[in-house]
């Protein structure tokens, strides 16, 4: 959709995966490809570890680690509770990924960057993201309860 406007595109930044699934095959056991429904991106070359899915959704039950650019599917998988890494290869701007401005899923611009946080098992990112949510169920339906109230004083 931007085409090379962000320094890389889907195809360019799955090129770049595949390239660190071959050099680094101890940090990959299978990767499961899910494009983007709007997109005509073919499915990858044959490798044996690569497993092409409709959705990508239906795959985080099978993943420990989601990758992925900046879709939905990133922060779906932080909210699964797996490891996201949001990566964007020669990135020229903004994080287009909401969850990685403010820091909670990593932000890999480089293929080294993007093994660094493989080979980094630390959590706090979801740990973060759990502290922020404590109780927005609760300030939600405060906000809902006061807007109805507010709603039916007007004539």
């Amino acid at each position: 959709f931007y085409g090379q406007s962000l320094g890389y595109t889907e195809k360019s930044a799955w090129e770049e995966f595949r390239k660190a699934v071959s050099d680094y095959p101890n940090l990959f056991d299978k990767v499961y490809f899910a494009p983007h429904p709007d997109d005509d991106m073919q499915a990858p070359v044959h490798d044996d570890r690569v497993i092409v899915v409709t959705s990508g959704l239906q795959a985080l039950n099978h993943v420990g680690t989601v990758v992925g650019m900046f879709s939905s599917l990133v922060t779906d998988g932080l909210l699964a509770g797996r490891r996201t890494i949001s990566f964007q290869p020669d990135a020229t701007g903004l994080d287009l990924c909401a969850m990685g401005r403010v820091g909670i899923i990593t932000r890999a611009t480089t293929t080294q960057e993007l093994i660094k946080a493989l080979q980094h098992r630390d959590n706090t990112h979801l740990e973060s993201l759990k502290s922020v949510l404590v109780g927005s169920t609760d300030r939600l339906a405060d906000f809902c309860r006061e807007f109805i109230k507010t709603d039916m004083k007007k004539p």
